[in-house]
């Protein structure tokens, strides 16, 4: 047992730190008050523990970098595993990151989804998951246009978008109509 010099309550060793430097190699002050002190610095110094911690990731950036490509070379199976797996947990995280290349917010999607009532802009079949419906854009100028099932977003792009190759096509299924 023992006494905290800020809150003066007695407790058990181990609501203490270690402290290399005191005679019975634990801290002063008990764990809670501890953490207490350490909020208020850094509610206090927001900006000098920015600064410190930019400095110590500085100080070991090389070596972590180098740390995390042994790691992701000798660990390839159990990343792509926990990859999978956090997807599978969290469907919206990879849509997220798709609609923020564009400025859209996960609320946008799924208000283009209803004002295209649930359904392709193209050939109107109605999608069964969310994750049927693709986000279309123009390659060139990279905007967002609406959202398309897999087959026509995916013909879009074996197109190239080109309006002569669309038409061409017609003109083609119309040649050979009976």
């Amino acid at each position: 047992m023992k006494k905290c010099k800020e809150c003066g309550i007695e407790k058990p060793t181990y609501d203490y730190y270690k402290h290399k430097y005191s005679k019975d190699r634990l801290m002063y002050v008990c764990k809670s008050c501890w953490l207490i002190r350490c909020k208020v610095f850094r509610d206090d110094n927001p900006n000098s523990i920015k600064i410190s911690n930019k400095n110590s990731y500085l100080k070991k950036r090389e070596e972590r970098i180098r740390k995390q490509k042994i790691y992701s070379e000798n660990n390839k199976e159990k990343i792509k595993a926990y990859s999978i797996e956090y997807k599978k947990k969290n469907p919206e995280y990879s849509r997220r990151t798709v609609l923020s290349k564009y400025g859209l917010l996960l609320s946008d999607f799924y208000s283009m989804l209803e004002s295209q009532n649930n359904s392709c802009a193209i050939c109107g079949t109605k999608f069964i998951k969310k994750s049927d419906a693709k986000l279309d854009h123009d390659h060139i100028t990279n905007k967002h246009r609406e959202l398309l099932c897999n087959g026509c977003n995916t013909s879009l792009g074996l197109m190239k978008e080109n309006k002569e190759y669309l038409l061409s096509m017609v003109r083609y299924i119309k040649k050979w109509e009976q």
